[in-house]
């Protein structure tokens, strides 16, 4: 998989949070921020399953101590912070500072971007095993002092594996994004969802330049529910 790319996690974060803004705006606070909450759970079940799908592959078991060492992404910015360490028979992960937060708060979009936060992290764990226990105890972009999670009978990784067997382009995570949310939209609303969709992705065009829409596009008829063979 070749992982060069324009784009990183914070394009990721400013096109979700697009799109939160689009659709509130047209179709109500809390209509609009409930179906995009759902799309980022269906998103989220996707990105756990094919995190699970190559742990499978790998012969490894579907706990949280695999589910640490198979992040499908890694950080372009290198913003961010964050302190894992052991905490009784589990692991506590603190981020003190989100490359996600941060583009929302330089973006005056924290209000749209943080509906993400509420449901990203489940979802994930949910999609990789429905059994795995992962606490959520704060975000920052919900108020919280920094992200607080709690990864029960978890223990710490000793490595991870090698990022060209999990890692995908920030291309394909936009695309995955952007194609979930396009779906759901669709789905809820009709017409008037793809045009929501649409009109986010104009904008998101209009900030980053043609380069970065057609990084997007390359991944459109990709099946988000199954990995890339190696």
């Amino acid at each position: 998989m070749d992982h060069t790319t324009i784009l990183s996690e914070k394009h990721h974060a400013i096109l979700f949070a697009l799109l939160a803004r689009g659709v509130i705006h047209q179709f109500g606070q809390e209509v609009g921020e409930a179906v995009m909450r759902e799309a980022v759970r269906r998103y989220g079940e996707q990105r756990g399953r094919r995190m699970a799908q190559r742990a499978v592959r790998d012969r490894q078991p579907l706990n949280l101590s695999t589910y640490l060492r198979y992040g499908e992404w890694r950080s372009e910015t290198g913003e961010g912070r964050s302190i894992l360490k052991k905490q009784g028979e589990n692991l506590l992960n603190q981020v003190q500072v989100c490359p996600w937060n941060n583009a929302w708060l330089e973006g005056d979009l924290q209000k749209y971007g943080r509906l993400y936060c509420l449901e990203i992290d489940a979802a994930l764990a949910r999609g990789f095993n429905p059994d795995a226990w992962l606490e959520i105890r704060g975000t920052l972009s919900n108020d919280g002092e920094a992200c607080e999670f709690i990864f029960h009978q978890a223990v710490l990784p000793v490595e991870k594996v090698p990022e060209e067997r999990r890692v995908m382009p920030w291309g394909y995570h936009c695309a995955h994004l952007y194609y979930t949310c396009l779906e759901v939209l669709k789905n809820s609303f009709g017409e008037a969802g793809r045009q929501a969709a649409e009109n986010a992705l104009d904008e998101f065009k209009d900030r980053y330049e043609n380069i970065a829409l057609e990084e997007i596009q390359r991944y459109a008829s990709s099946d988000f529910e199954a990995i890339i063979s190696d």
